[in-house]
């Protein structure tokens, strides 16, 4: 039979969640504070315990409220190991106690849709902390969880419900500069943006800070009650309507007196009307913005929620360099903006964007650094128990026993640094890996960029393509049509031009009667042709067409606008000149198309106040040098 080895795998080790914070003990002395926090932590303990049909008469304690009944004497270091590991540790000249509960990972929500199973190899390590200051005692929590390295399946930070506990203990009154308490921050004078500065500022604030800024108003339209009467008089700013009401007049006496400066309103003036209930005015009013009352109480121990108002923001930016704009969130880690998020980019989805707020919040603490001041936990507590009892006077059994913990906390001591060199070095090689994936990444990133802009560049010039051909087949297509209209009788081209080309194109008397006149040979659709170009070269003028698609209107008939040659404007000016409207008009332009037997010229002019071009001469040739008689 094959036997194999079961390889041993290095364990790492992080911090999930994680409080440091302090009592405010108004009401009661800070040595019965303490006595609270414990028994506090003794009941939240219980009922963790509470599926065990036998709990250690150690755990007994009273409760909270019954701080009295629980006598110095019970204040003692002990270690209990019932399928999980409790260590208490009672430091009583440095006023600190400390405890620690180590258990196997057994799964999340057993049992419900959101349940999560065990991970094989994973335990957490609950540290709390109390230690007695001169007005206050200070608190620290952390959870550590432990698993074999390369384990997958993610940790959820899990908040010991002790938090809460304490925060809902008012003899406690748990606080870290702001109070916490489930209630939001509310930041509306100069007093209050100077202690927001201060905490801040502080490097060991532990919480993130989330500013709400005041919300913004919003116009609403909201209907008229029914039987409303709107007072139009002059002195309407009064008051702008009221509700019609039925009383016995008579027996009511009012002395009306009527200001000196009041200005007389005309019998008009008061005319009133009802409006319908379905009519409706607008009012303002202010925005639903991030419910930030809710938020608070379920970011207890995760995050500071202060709402700002209007009041304050001059002061937060002067104090802190933050602009606010109402509707505003902002979160800030250490004294650095983290994020801002506009009213603008989370007013359509409210609740989706608080959850994810409250998920991103929830996830904060771990791993991170924080700094627990002067409490002590576990090992640390226990190595000063051992230097107090140095002092002591102690058998030598006792010496030897004190002096073996030592060596045993010490040992443990060595194993957490150790295995923080280990967490290190594989944080490291984990940084060395996401580092080379993120650079892999990038360049994926870049080459997808590149290959993005290539097919960009080349739908862009299909779409252009596209844009280009399509114009040009529309226009065929409206030329198609009008070609299909044009006339095959010279007779009818004049009365043609009126019908279809009037916004853009005059036809002179002069023109009409040479067309009418004239005998030689004719292609009247050529014709056309060049009077349909005219049309879109007065579209070109207008500015209404580009210059290429005018050259779609010539393409088929060459047709070009050009100059007449000054010299012929000169000597033959009386045949260049036309009459309209009582005017005379110089014909400096004209199109041609042919010689001799099928030619075609139209001269014509920019009558630039009418925006349109008068044809005053077609479709002969005219004279280039003066005939003499």
């Amino acid at each position: 039979m094959n036997y194999s080895t079961t390889k041993i795998k290095p364990i790492k080790s992080y911090p999930t969640y994680q409080f440091h914070g302090y009592t405010s003990c108004r009401s009661i002395s800070v040595h019965e504070c303490f006595k609270i926090c414990i028994l506090e932590t003794f009941k939240w303990l219980r009922l963790r315990l509470d599926n065990f049909s036998d709990v250690n008469e150690l755990l007994q304690t009273p409760e909270p409220d019954d701080y009295a009944g629980f006598p110095d004497e019970c204040l003692r270091s002990f270690t209990i190991n019932s399928g999980f590991s409790i260590d208490v540790v009672y430091v009583e000249k440095s006023g600190i106690w400390s405890f620690n509960i180590s258990e196997a990972d057994t799964g999340a929500n057993i049992g419900t849709p959101t349940e999560r199973k065990a991970v094989q190899g994973r335990i957490f390590s609950t540290d709390i902390s109390f230690r007695k200051l001169d007005d206050c005692v200070e608190i620290g929590i952390r959870t550590l969880c432990s698993e074999p390295a390369g384990t997958e399946a993610d940790c959820e930070v899990f908040r010991p419900a002790l938090v809460k506990m304490l925060a809902s203990n008012p003899l406690a009154g748990l606080k870290n500069y702001f109070p916490i308490d489930g209630k939001p921050v509310n930041i509306s004078t100069k007093s209050d943006a100077d202690n927001l500065a201060r905490t801040i500022g502080d490097s060991t604030y532990p919480f993130p800070v989330i500013l709400i800024a005041e919300a913004p108003f919003v116009t609403k339209e909201m209907p008229v009650p029914e039987n409303t009467i709107l007072n139009t008089s002059g002195f309407s700013s009064f008051g702008t309507s009221q509700q019609i009401f039925s009383a016995d007049m008579s027996k009511i006496s009012i002395d009306v007196k009527i200001p000196k400066n009041a200005v007389p309103v005309r019998e008009k003036e008061h005319k009133k009307k009802t409006v319908s209930p379905a009519a409706a005015h607008t009012v303002q009013e202010k925005a639903e913005i991030i419910a930030y009352d809710s938020l608070a109480r379920s970011l207890i121990g995760f995050a500071a929620v202060c709402f700002i108002h209007e009041t304050a923001f001059r002061t937060i930016k002067n104090k802190l360099g933050i602009s606010l704009e109402k509707g505003d969130v902002q979160v800030i880690i250490q004294g650095n903006v983290s994020s801002v998020h506009s009213y603008a980019s989370y007013k359509k989805n409210i609740k989706q964007f608080s959850d994810e707020l409250k998920t991103e919040m929830k996830l904060f603490p771990k791993r991170r650094q924080v700094n627990f001041g002067g409490v002590l936990f576990n090992s640390d507590a226990r190595l000063l128990e051992i230097e107090e009892k140095r002092n002591d006077n102690l058998t030598r059994a006792e010496k030897n026993e004190l002096l073996a913990n030592e060596n045993d906390e010490l040992k443990k001591k060595i194993q957490e640094l150790v295995q923080r060199e280990v967490d290190t070095a594989q944080t490291s090689d984990s940084l060395r890996i996401m580092q080379k994936k993120l650079i892999q990444l990038q360049d994926e990133k870049d080459n997808a960029i590149y290959k993005y802009e290539q097919t960009s560049a080349a739908y862009e010039a299909i779409l252009s393509s596209y844009k280009t051909e399509s114009a040009k087949t529309a226009f065929y297509r409206q030329k198609c049509r009008a070609a299909a209209g044009f006339p095959t009788d010279k007779a009818d081209v004049c009365g043609w031009i009126r019908e279809n080309f009037s916004d853009s194109l005059i036809v002179s008397q002069r023109a009409e009667s040479e067309l009418g006149k004239y005998s030689g040979a004719l292609d009247v659709a050529s014709l056309c042709d060049g009077i349909y170009y005219l049309h879109g070269y007065n579209l070109y003028r207008n500015g209404e067409i580009s210059e290429s698609e005018l050259a779609m209107y010539g393409e088929d008939g060459s047709w070009e606008a050009s100059g007449c040659g000054k010299e012929a404007l000169r000597i033959c000016e009386s045949d260049y000149t036309v009459s309209y409207n009582g005017k005379k008009y110089l014909l400096d332009l004209h199109i041609k198309r042919g010689i001799k037997a099928h030619l075609i010229r139209i001269y014509f002019c920019r009558i630039e106040d009418e925006k349109k071009i008068l044809i005053g001469y077609m479709p002969a040739h005219l004279s280039t040098v003066k005939r003499k008689t």
